[in-house]
């Protein structure tokens, strides 16, 4: 392997409080796991300083340091698994640096971390490759969908948990996804990432009953909906508020989303039509909500999506086996 092909950077480990023996022995612990990864080459960086004289050069490395080395392609699930990694444990930072560039695990960071990256390891003779499994010719120029593994949950609670445990369960089987929280950046457009999330060729969906609830979250599903093959791309987790196998409990959903309509219809008949710019478009949701939500909510009680509690006893492992089944076939 052309080393010019690598991608090169370094880590610094630090964590609050802790002895220098403490930082030492978590540095050697993330260098296990990162050798354990799809990286060419992982060591402790080694120090500059040359031992006194009359003294035996051992293990002369810098006090939690680390030096990686990894193809392009593998640079984002590498990074993620190390982010990972310091999330698990209290008071630890990670600091990247690549170049000149460093940060600590901020998505913008990162975006920047990656671009840099791919601008530097792009070489005219090789074509662009961002996944190990090979694909037909024509899924990637004729499909309308997005390759990618996107998320669409309602923030908070048991639903935001569910969706904490299952991005750590993916990266730890080295595969991204995209998510709300870390891919949307700072003034990014929410309307724009929600129709990109419509067009995801695997979305997974944890419904609950505040998403049942959302007009950003229902917007999502029948974004989803709308770019056909519903049940091939998503892949639901239905948590155990959200009443859709009781056919009185979803028309109770009809009903709040007749309610909201009709709320907000009567606060538009007492403003002047000329002022009403942006809410005539909020009806429009309401309106297209509360004519779908009956068969979206038919279709996924329909799928046996396993208990959020089985998936959580297997560490969704059914779950993302048929997400990367899904994605091999795309």
């Amino acid at each position: 392997m052309d080393n010019q092909e690598l991608v090169e950077f370094s880590l610094e480990i630090s964590v609050d409080d802790a002895a220098e023996d403490d930082v030492d022995y978590m540095t050697r612990q993330l260098l296990n796991e990162i050798n354990g990864m799809d990286v060419e080459s992982a060591e402790l960086t080694k120090s500059a300083d040359a031992a006194p004289d009359g003294t035996k050069a051992i293990d002369p490395v810098m006090m939690g340091q680390i030096a990686v080395a990894v193809l392009p392609v593998a640079i984002t699930k590498t990074i993620e698994a190390i982010q990972a990694w310091a999330s698990r444990g209290e008071n630890r930072t990670v600091k990247f640096k690549y170049k000149g560039l460093e940060f600590e695990g901020h998505a913008d960071d990162l975006q920047k971390l990656l671009a840099t990256i791919d601008a530097q390891a792009e070489t005219p003779a090789q074509p662009e490759t961002r996944n190990d499994t090979p694909r037909p010719e024509s899924a990637q120029s004729d499909s309308p969908y997005e390759r990618a593994i996107f998320v669409s949950y309602a923030w908070g609670g048991e639903s935001e948990r569910t969706m904490d445990e299952l991005e750590r369960a993916f990266v730890e089987r080295g595969i991204r996804i995209v998510r709300d929280k870390k891919d949307l950046g700072y003034k990014g457009v929410i309307s724009e990432f929600m129709e990109r999330i419509g067009r995801g060729v695997c979305v997974i969906v944890v419904i609950s009953d505040k998403y049942l609830r959302s007009p950003n979250c229902m917007f999502e599903l029948a974004e989803i909906a709308e770019g056909k093959q519903f049940h091939d791309r998503v892949f639901p987790i239905v948590l155990s508020d959200a009443n859709i196998y009781d056919p009185v409990k979803r028309i109770e959903y009809i009903k709040h989303w007749e309610s909201k309509r009709a709320e907000l219809a009567d606060a538009m008949r007492t403003l002047d039509p000329a002022n009403l710019q942006g809410v005539r478009e909020d009806i429009d949701l309401y309106d297209r909500i509360r004519d779908e939500i009956s068969g979206l909510t038919s279709v996924l009680k329909d799928m046996n999506t396993l208990t959020p509690e089985m998936h959580e006893r297997n560490g969704f492992a059914v779950l993302i086996n048929a997400v990367e089944r899904a994605m091999s076939q795309k």
